[in-house]
C-alpha cells in the first residue's frame, strides 16, 4: 500500500504513461490508416458519384480527387489526383493558421483566409500578381459561392440533406461541376468534376474549401 505523496506520484505516473500510449496507438493508426487512403485510385473515387453524372452529364476523365494525409505534426497536406492517378498538385494546411497553399509543380500559390464574420477566402496569383478567385459563404446550409477571374461567378446548388456534402455548381443557372467528399464517415477526402478549360489552381481551391 502506497501512502501521502508517494500514491499522487504512482497514480500521476500510471495516468502519464497509460496516456502516452494511447497517443502513440491513436497516431500509429492513423498513419495506417492514411497510407491505405492514399492507395485509393480514380476508378474508386468514381464509385462514390457514378449514380449522379448520368443526369449530371460530367465525364469521368474531368474528375480529379484529393486525399488527406499529415506532411507533419502540425500541417496537413491534400494529395491531389487526375484520372490517370498522377499527383497532380498538393494544398498545404497548417493547424490554426488563416493561411493555406497550393503547389503546383515548382509553382505556389497562396489562399488567404480573411478575419470575417462570414467564411471567406481568396486565392492569389503567385509572386502577389493579383486574385485568380475568392470564396464566400451565402446560407446557413453551407450554400456558397466562387468568383472566378474571367469565368464568372459559380453558384452552389444543394440537393438537401446528405452525409457527403454534395454540392453541385452552377454558372449563369447552368450545371458546370460539382464537389463531394469520398466518405460520409471519416475524412478521407474530397472529389470534384469540372471542365479542364477550368485553370488547376482553382479547381485545387474548389477541392480544398
Amino acid at each position: 500500500m502506497c501512502s501521502g505523496n508517494d500514491c499522487l506520484i504512482y497514480y500521476f505516473s500510471s495516468t502519464l504513461i497509460v496516456f502516452f500510449f494511447l497517443i502513440y496507438f491513436l497516431l500509429k493508426y492513423r498513419g495506417f490508416s492514411q497510407k491505405k487512403y492514399l492507395e485509393i485510385n480514380h476508378d474508386q473515387a468514381w464509385e462514390n458519384v457514378v449514380k449522379r453524372t448520368d443526369s449530371l452529364n460530367l465525364k469521368k476523365s474531368n474528375m480529379i480527387f484529393g486525399i488527406w494525409k499529415d506532411a507533419s505534426l502540425a500541417i496537413m497536406s491534400l494529395v491531389v489526383k487526375d484520372s490517370k492517378d498522377q499527383t497532380i498538385g498538393q494544398v498545404f494546411k497548417a493547424i490554426g493558421s488563416r493561411e493555406q497553399t497550393i503547389k503546383i509543380g515548382e509553382q505556389i500559390f497562396l489562399i488567404e483566409f480573411p478575419l470575417t464574420w462570414n467564411r471567406t477566402a481568396v486565392l492569389h496569383a503567385p509572386d502577389g500578381a493579383g486574385i485568380i478567385a475568392s470564396y464566400r459563404k451565402t446560407g446557413w446550409f453551407s450554400q456558397h459561392e466562387f468568383e472566378l477571374k474571367d469565368y464568372g461567378i459559380l453558384k452552389s446548388d444543394w440537393p438537401g440533406l446528405n452525409l457527403k456534402a454534395i454540392f453541385n455548381y452552377k454558372l449563369q443557372g447552368k450545371l458546370v461541376g460539382t464537389c463531394q467528399n469520398l466518405s460520409s464517415t471519416r475524412e478521407k477526402g474530397k472529389l470534384i468534376i469540372f471542365s479542364t478549360d477550368l485553370p488547376l489552381e482553382v479547381r485545387l481551391f474548389i477541392l480544398s474549401m
